[in-house]
């Protein structure tokens, strides 16, 4: 898929799934063709359930890409986690 519908794509998961499911970022990752999906380190009760929804919405794209899990500290929390 050419960067610039992956960049559409990502733009309009954001509105749709940006925190839900534990969900505090997406991006793009064009050499995989995928979207990638930032959790928390600690799973969201309806994190699955979200995370199977972003993986549906992506695969009934006209052009479908791969979903990468990121599980991670959100960049805000992470300089007061210490």
């Amino acid at each position: 898929m050419p960067l610039d519908d992956l960049r559409t794509l990502k733009e309009q998961l954001r509105m749709v799934f940006l925190g839900k499911g534990g969900i505090h970022g997406l991006g793009v990752k064009a050499s995989q063709n995928a979207i990638q999906v930032y959790v928390g380190p600690t799973p969201a009760d309806d994190e699955e359930a979200v995370l199977e929804a972003v993986r549906t919405a992506v695969r009934n794209n006209d052009q479908p890409a791969n979903v990468i899990l990121r599980r991670e500290v959100p960049p805000g929390l992470a300089e007061y986690s210490s």
